[in-house]
């Protein structure tokens, strides 16, 4: 059952950091839920981890992707 509350509402915005490390929490719990089982997705997960400080990806291309991916929803609206 979805709590009415945690529909997607277009007027709440979060930084493009935040929403990087929110994909990052969706897509390891998918993996756990899924009993670890896909290791292409053990292996993005491992990728988008972040270090250093500022932190950012192990893989820099990771973010480079995904902010592709966010320019491209971003002209999509």
């Amino acid at each position: 059952m979805i709590r009415e509350q945690a529909l997607p509402r277009r007027d709440e915005m979060i930084s493009v950091f935040d929403a990087f490390r929110a994909t990052q929490a969706f897509l390891e719990a998918y993996w756990r839920r899924g009993l670890e089982q896909d290791c292409n997705l053990a292996d993005l997960l491992g990728a988008m981890e972040m270090c250093g400080n500022p932190p950012k990806p192990i893989d820099i291309a990771q973010w480079d992707a995904w902010i592709g991916s966010v320019d491209k929803v971003s002209h999509a609206h």
